[in-house]
């Protein structure tokens, strides 16, 4: 039986079961059928397995670490070769596990914790960044290189010289605009 906490207690109240007699643990409503796989069990001196990382709900995210705990059975196979010989099949109730004289007793193994970084989000197409993107808290943050200002879309880079020429542009418009209506305006009182 293996399963995973948020905490280095193997009896926390909030846990998720992987292994469950020595089987992958029944998919959780919203888990994909294939979140838990069982790589090597029985047939070796190891035990592998993996899964798909997840995160914990209604726990914040710099205490998002998963401690994994599991109860081994030692089994002697030179006593009994009966130890590697067992298949996983769909649960029907509770099955009787046979404690014969190659049983050596369940042991308790915990590891962890472990961590699982964010993705970047600068990685994917730049963040959509014209400019530079930094990864900041998990969120990507425009920023321009050395003589550029970041738009008023907070992605894209504009000149500050042609920042400058919009400007004077609008400031010849507007001379251009206020001398047309002084010329209206001299036109009309003849």
């Amino acid at each position: 039986m293996c399963w995973a906490t948020h905490t280095s207690s193997p009896s926390d109240s909030k846990r998720y079961d992987l292994i469950q007699n020595g089987c992958r643990a029944p998919v959780l409503a919203g888990d994909a059928a294939n979140s838990i796989e069982i790589l090597k069990n029985y047939n070796s001196t190891e035990v592998q397995f993996k899964f798909k990382s997840f995160t914990w709900t209604n726990v914040s995210i710099p205490m998002q670490a998963i401690y994994i705990h599991c109860m081994v059975s030692v089994c002697d196979i030179n006593i009994n070769s009966t130890c590697n010989q067992h298949t996983c099949v769909a649960p029907i109730g509770r099955r009787r596990r046979d404690v014969s004289e190659n049983y050596k007793g369940d042991h308790l193994v915990s590891s962890g914790p472990l961590y699982f970084k964010k993705p970047n989000p600068c990685a994917f197409n730049n963040g959509g960044c014209y400019g530079y993107c930094n990864d900041i808290n998990g969120f990507a943050k425009c920023s321009c290189p050395f003589g550029s200002t970041l738009g008023a879309d907070q992605v894209t880079c504009m000149s500050e010289q042609l920042l400058k020429n919009k400007n004077i542009i609008k400031i010849v418009i507007c001379v251009v605009c206020l001398l047309g209506r002084v010329f209206l305006d001299k036109k009309h009182k003849r």
